[in-house]
C-alpha cells in the first residue's frame, strides 16, 4: 500500500482521479451530446463544479465518453472570476472562441467557417457576425460547448452585467440549433440567477429559461464508500463512519477529513486510542475548513440563514451538553424553525445542497447534515 496520501483537496481533482457524480454526469452529458442543450451546474463552494468541467472536456477521455461524436465537439473553458473589471464583450468572445480558433487553424475546416471567424474578429465580435459564425459552426457539423466557470460572478461585473451581454448569450444559444451549448457553474441557483437579471427584461421571459439545472449535492452512500476505499485497509469501519459524520456527503469535506485522518495514522501509531485520534482529527479538520465554511455562510441569503440557524437552534435542544449560544445563531424565538415554514424554497435548497436532512427526532423535523457545520455554528 502506498504511503502517499491519496485524498486530494486543494486544486480541482484531475480527471483520472474524479470519483462519483454518475447521475449528474449522465444528465449533463446527455443534454449537450444529444441536442446541444445548455445546463446550469450549481452547488455550494468546493463541491466539484470545476473538477466536473475538466472531466467532461478532458481530451484523453472524449472517445470513451462520447464515442464517434467526440470529433464533432469543441470544448472551450473560461474562468469568469478571473475576467478583469474592464473586460468587454469583444474580449469575452475572443477568449470564449479561442479553442475554436485553434481548431480552425490546425484542422481541415470548411473555408466558410474560417472566414466567418475572421469577420467576427474584424467586427469586434458583434451580435450579428456572431450569429453568422454560429450558423457556420452548425454547417460544419460541429458543436461548441462553452464552459463558463463561476458564471454568477458576471452579476457583479462592471461591463458584462448588462442587457446587451446576457441578451446576446441567450439569443445565440437559443437560436443555434444545437451548435452552441452552455455549461455554466456557480454558487447561485438558476432561479436566483433569473431573479437577479429580471430587471434587465422586466416584461420578458427570464434570461436563462433555456437551461436546465443540475445540483451538485451530497455524494450518494455508494460514492462515499468508493472514495474512502482509496485508503485500502488503513481506515476501519469506525473511521469511515466518523469521516461521514463530520463531513456529510460533501466531496471536498470528505477528502479533507480523510486526508487529515490519513496523516494522523502516518504521524502516529495505528494502535493509538481511537477517541483521542478522533478528537485530534476533528480539531484539525475544523481548523482547515473554517474559511471555506465561512465563505458558504456569507454566500447565503438572509432567508437561508434564518432557516439554517433555526434548525441548528432546535437541534441544540436535543443535545445533552449543548454548546453555549453561538453569535451566529442569536435569533429571537419567533424566528425559530416552527416560524420559518413559509421559507420552503430555502429549506429545500439547503436540503438539496446537503446541509439539512429530515429527522423526526428533532423538534421541527429537520437537522444539520454535516457535523462540521454544526461545530462551525458554535
Amino acid at each position: 500500500m502506498s504511503h502517499y496520501n491519496p485524498f486530494l483537496h486543494g486544486n480541482p481533482v484531475p480527471p483520472e482521479h474524479f470519483r462519483g457524480r454518475k447521475s449528474e454526469l449522465r444528465r449533463i452529458v446527455g443534454r449537450f451530446i444529444n441536442a446541444g442543450e445548455s445546463t446550469s451546474i450549481t452547488g455550494p463552494f468546493r463541491c466539484g463544479k470545476t473538477s466536473l468541467l475538466q472531466y467532461v472536456s478532458d481530451s484523453e477521455l472524449q472517445t470513451t465518453l462520447y464515442g464517434d461524436k467526440a470529433a464533432n465537439l469543441v470544448f472551450s473553458y473560461l474562468d469568469v472570476g478571473s475576467l478583469g473589471a474592464e473586460f468587454d464583450q469583444a474580449q469575452f468572445w475572443r477568449g470564449a472562441l479561442g479553442t475554436l480558433q485553434a481548431r480552425i487553424s490546425t484542422d481541415d475546416i470548411a473555408p466558410a467557417l474560417s472566414e466567418a471567424y475572421q469577420v467576427c474578429q474584424d467586427n469586434q465580435f458583434g451580435n450579428y457576425v456572431l450569429e453568422k459564425l454560429i450558423a457556420e459552426i452548425k454547417k460544419a457539423n460541429l458543436r461548441l460547448v462553452l464552459m463558463l466557470d463561476g458564471f454568477d460572478a458576471l452579476l457583479h461585473h462592471k461591463t458584462l452585467n448588462s442587457t446587451e451581454f446576457f441578451g446576446c448569450l441567450r439569443q445565440l444559444t437559443s437560436l443555434s440549433k444545437g451548435a452552441l451549448a452552455l455549461l455554466i457553474t456557480g454558487n447561485t441557483s438558476l432561479s436566483q440567477l433569473n431573479h437577479q437579471t429580471q430587471h434587465f427584461n422586466r416584461t420578458g421571459s427570464p434570461y436563462f429559461n433555456f437551461m436546465d439545472e443540475v445540483i451538485l449535492g451530497p455524494l450518494a452512500e455508494i460514492e462515499i464508500d468508493k472514495l474512502l476505499r482509496l485508503a485500502d485497509d488503513r481506515f476501519t469501519a469506525d473511521d469511515c463512519r466518523f469521516i461521514t459524520e463530520i463531513a456529510g456527503g460533501h466531496p471536498y469535506l470528505l477528502q479533507m477529513a480523510a486526508s487529515v485522518l490519513w496523516d494522523a495514522y502516518e504521524d502516529g501509531d495505528k494502535s493509538d486510542d481511537f477517541s483521542q485520534r478522533r478528537q485530534h482529527v476533528a480539531q484539525e479538520f475544523c481548523s482547515k475548513v473554517f474559511d471555506k465554511l465561512n465563505q458558504t455562510w456569507e454566500s447565503w441569503s438572509l432567508n437561508m440563514l434564518k432557516v439554517f440557524s433555526s434548525v441548528a437552534l432546535m437541534q441544540m435542544n436535543t443535545l445533552t451538553n449543548p454548546p453555549s449560544m453561538p453569535v451566529r445563531l442569536k435569533l429571537d424565538k419567533n424566528k425559530r424553525v416552527h416560524h420559518v415554514t413559509h421559507l420552503k424554497r430555502e429549506r429545500d435548497d439547503l436540503e438539496r445542497y446537503g446541509f439539512l436532512a429530515e429527522d423526526e427526532i428533532v423538534h421541527g423535523g429537520w437537522r444539520i447534515q454535516k457535523g462540521v457545520f454544526f461545530t462551525f455554528c458554535g
